[in-house]
C-alpha cells in the first residue's frame, strides 16, 4: 500500500496554504492627514448648510432644500441635521457629512475641504 499517493500530499497542501495566510500582509498604511481629529474644528451642520443652501426648510432633524447639484423646482434635497448626511431624491447625490458635501459642491480634495470648513468655524 503506498501511502504516499493520497495522505502525503494533504498535509503538504495544508502547510503551503497557512503559510501564504501568514505572509499576507494585513497592516494598513498610515495617513497624512488624521480626520478624526479634526471633525470638531467643523461647523455645526445646520448652520453651515442655511447659510450654502437655497430655499432651506429645517424641521426637528431634517430639512428639505433645492438641490445644488441640478437645476432643480422644487426641493428635492434632504438633509440631517445632526450628522450633516445628505440626500437629493432627484438626481441622487448623496454623502455622509459636510465635508462631502464641500468636496462635491466646490471641486476639492478631502484636505481642501477641511482647512476651507475649519476656516469657517
Amino acid at each position: 500500500m503506498d501511502i504516499s499517493k493520497n495522505k502525503s500530499s494533504y498535509p503538504v497542501q495544508m502547510v503551503v496554504r497557512a503559510s501564504r495566510k501568514l505572509t499576507r500582509n494585513y497592516t494598513k498604511k498610515p495617513s497624512k492627514f488624521n480626520y478624526k481629529d479634526k471633525l470638531d474644528l467643523l461647523p455645526e451642520p445646520s448652520v453651515y448648510y442655511a447659510k450654502e443652501l437655497k430655499r432651506f426648510y429645517p424641521k426637528k432633524t431634517q430639512a428639505t432644500a433645492l438641490c445644488p447639484f441640478h437645476r432643480d423646482r422644487n426641493p428635492s434635497f434632504s438633509v440631517h441635521l445632526k450628522t450633516g448626511a445628505y440626500q437629493c431624491f432627484a438626481c441622487g447625490a448623496c454623502g455622509k457629512s459636510i465635508v462631502s458635501f464641500h468636496m462635491r459642491k466646490y471641486g476639492l480634495s478631502r484636505e481642501e475641504a477641511f482647512k476651507v470648513l475649519g476656516d469657517m468655524v
